[in-house]
């Protein structure tokens, strides 16, 4: 039986995750709308993201009165600009975010539900390395120990399961409460691509590129999944609860070291926010 209630979809993830993937294969649907990273158009951090921004405040866009509106209006003014929508999916993956979102949603009654995507380790640094990134290892301890202090009951997806096996999209959409028909991964028929993320999401694993890889890179990597336990206990533990929504984490930082992060993400969304030309880059 599918869901009649209006339903809010929260996508996280590390960056190069597939966040942006699984959210517009979600809303290959005529059902369904696509924000992409909704965030950045409240809180923009980049250039590109003040044009974007420009564009919708200077036109006749329905996102014009959405941004217009307080943040604690958030979801439900989605739904009321866009009535013909019965579930909406954002793919901002930033915690913080996610955890105001829940909090919204719960205060006006909407259905909320979060989404984990992941990649293992191996293919995680080699998606970072190969663009040219550095220091995977903090990325991945760093997103996934802040995803667990700020979220509970999420459900946890496999990158690569999502690519190779179509029962794991299709337990997805079970969960939801939303359809789910083959052609749904046909993601580029979907003419609502969202706001920001990936303009050119991957239906390839990172670790299909291994053979660019110098040995010596992919020597360091494996020694490095090895060695730190932290790591093996984050992978381990969404290996397990794959395809499993989890009520909550035990691995996580405790509330002191949280408040200082979420400190520190808001003091860094506002600096850039009013010195955009000595920071921010296309």
């Amino acid at each position: 039986m599918l869901t009649k209630v209006k339903l809010f979809i929260n996508i996280g993830g590390t960056s190069r995750s597939g966040s942006t993937l699984i959210g517009k294969i979600l809303s290959n649907d005529l059902k369904a709308l696509y924000t992409g990273e909704m965030q950045a158009l409240f809180y923009p951090n980049r250039i590109h993201h003040f044009d974007v921004l420009k564009e919708i405040m200077t036109g006749k866009s329905d996102w014009k009165g959405i941004l217009e509106k307080e943040f604690t209006k958030l979801p439900i003014s989605i739904f009321d600009a866009f009535i013909d929508k019965e579930f909406i999916i954002d793919s901002s993956k930033n915690s913080f975010w996610i955890s105001k979102l829940t909090s919204n949603a719960a205060r006006q009654s909407v259905n909320h539900k979060n989404i984990l995507i992941y990649k293992d380790p191996e293919d995680f640094a080699y998606s970072i390395l190969k663009r040219g990134g550095e220091d995977w290892i903090r990325q991945y301890i760093g997103y996934h120990k802040k995803y667990f202090s700020n979220i509970n009951n999420f459900y946890v997806v496999s990158f690569t399961s999502l690519l190779n096996n179509k029962q794991t999209l299709k337990s997805l959409c079970e969960w939801l409460g939303i359809k789910y028909f083959e052609a749904k991964y046909n993601y580029w028929e979907n003419p609502n691509q969202g706001f920001f993320g990936s303009n050119t999401p991957k239906t390839k694993r990172s670790i299909d590129y291994k053979n660019d890889i110098p040995t010596e890179y992919i020597e360091t990597i494996e020694k490095n999944i090895r060695d730190n336990p932290e790591i093996n206990t984050i992978w381990n533990f969404l290996k397990n609860n794959e395809n499993k929504v989890v009520a909550s984490c035990p691995i996580r930082y405790n509330k002191i070291h949280l408040n200082i992060l979420e400190m520190k993400n808001i003091l860094k969304i506002k600096y850039r926010k009013i010195n955009p030309e000595n920071y921010f880059k296309k």
